[in-house]
């Protein structure tokens, strides 16, 4: 097997884009993908300071590391959710990434944000831990990087994960999330951009750069993923892609170039439900006060929280 490039030995099979690459121009190849994504869809420039949100796995270990690469200004943030030994080496390898490489970072933990525990949430929210999980994440990387005076807010969602989410959306017909998915997320009150510079990898060429970048990632499985569906969409799409090459990314860039439009000039209604949480100026689609700020409020009160809304 020879590079498709260079013509010397090959170590990486891309199937999809009927090529062979030889290490160095693995490396070239996923550079240029997320320049060509960051490009394309004019996600930001090196006038921004770009907050990212790392797991310490390897999507956003791999943005972190070629974001760094390109001379973006960004502020890397992690939060530790508290999962015991999983949340421990997580922080372990994005602490020591930093270091050694003199990158900008804060570490939160789900208790700081929210004064009690994930567990005690759970108790409260009575709902699936993957989708607590996500949207608390998803509320403070927001409102730290406005704290932190950042511009853009950056996650490491893949190829993968995006076509996982798409799957999921059609299947059940989620005609507002349908209209979203995108890879940028344009600023509006209370919220700042939102993108994914990943888009164009799946999780294999991810795996293959932190690999050959020698990039420690956390590895096994959260203690809470047990019921998630995102796996089992992941696992649909990849025996599909086996048998017909391509078709992930002919799936996900189908719907943005044909779809996506006719979605959202079709009009849900979902738009007209988005309002403002009073308390902290973060969008909420039901009631007054946004997920976050209910959680709070009824863990401070000891509610069971039944009627949480659902952002």
């Amino acid at each position: 097997m020879k590079c498709t490039v260079c013509g010397e030995p090959a170590r990486i099979n891309a199937p999809r884009h009927n090529s062979k690459f030889c290490e160095r121009h693995f490396l070239r190849f996923v550079f240029r993908q997320v320049w060509r994504t960051i490009e394309e869809y004019r996600m930001f420039t090196h006038r921004d300071t770009l907050l990212l949100g790392v797991s310490g796995g390897k999507d956003s270990m791999t943005a972190w590391d070629i974001l760094a690469e390109q001379g973006y200004t960004v502020h890397a943030v992690h939060i530790d959710m508290g999962f015991g030994d999983y949340s421990r080496r997580s922080e372990e390898i994005v602490r020591t990434f930093a270091a050694a490489r003199d990158l900008t970072l804060s570490v939160h933990t789900f208790q700081e944000l929210m004064g009690f525990t994930f567990q005690h949430a759970l108790r409260i929210h009575r709902r699936r831990a993957c989708a607590l999980c996500g949207t608390v994440r998803r509320y403070f990387l927001n409102r730290l990087a406005r704290d932190l005076e950042c511009t853009v807010v950056v996650t490491g969602h893949n190829l993968d994960d995006e076509t996982a989410t798409l799957l999921g959306n059609v299947l059940h017909w989620q005609m507002g999330y349908l209209e979203r998915q995108y890879p940028v997320l344009e600023p509006k009150a209370g919220l700042l951009r939102k993108v994914k510079p990943l888009v164009k990898l799946t999780d294999e060429e991810t795996g293959w750069y932190v690999k050959l970048r020698n990039i420690d990632t956390a590895t096994g499985t959260c203690p809470y993923s047990r019921g998630a569906t995102s796996p089992v969409y992941k696992d649909i799409m990849g025996e599909i892609e086996k048998r017909m090459i391509g078709i992930k990314a002919d799936f996900y860039f189908n719907y943005l170039n044909r779809m996506r439009e006719q979605l959202s000039s079709g009009s849900s209604g979902r738009a007209d439900e988005t309002r403002f949480c009073p308390e902290c100026g973060y969008r909420t689609l039901k009631g007054e006060l946004c997920f976050v700020c209910s959680l709070k409020r009824r863990a401070a009160r000891g509610s069971d929280g039944s009627s949480l809304p659902a952002d």
